[in-house]
């Protein structure tokens, strides 16, 4: 296990590179620490996303956003019954992932933002 110190969108982060742990699938888990299985996957997009993960967690206190993650994302599952369209279905996946390819996203970002896509389900665009 090994750590490093990264920044994005002026927030720094001690990231952890770990054999196990994101599961199979996921580039980056972010617990307050960023979990990686390689530090190389960490790119500056997956970077802003797990930032964005930060801004929400900030807002909601930790402990508030990792409840209406769970919450959303098993009410979500209950309605689809996919695991991956409900884990993108959760609002603040899609408002990280909607929004991390945005330099500028941390300025023009308004606070608690992932309202808007609480009612909304994830969308395959496969073409």
């Amino acid at each position: 296990m090994k750590t490093y110190k990264r920044e994005a969108y002026e927030i720094k982060f001690t990231v952890v590179e770990t054999r196990y742990f994101p599961p199979e699938g996921f580039g980056a888990v972010n617990l307050g620490l960023i979990f990686v299985r390689d530090i190389d996957d960490l790119t500056g997009n997956l970077l802003r996303h797990e930032a964005i993960h930060t801004l929400q967690a900030r807002e909601m206190l930790y402990v508030f956003h990792l409840l209406l993650y769970g919450l959303e994302f098993v009410v979500k599952w209950c309605i689809c019954r996919d695991f991956w369209t409900a884990y993108r279905s959760i609002s603040t996946e899609q408002e990280a992932y909607n929004n991390s390819w945005n330099l500028n996203y941390r300025r023009e970002r308004r606070r608690f933002a992932f309202r808007k896509y609480i009612f909304t389900m994830y969308k395959n665009r496969k073409t």
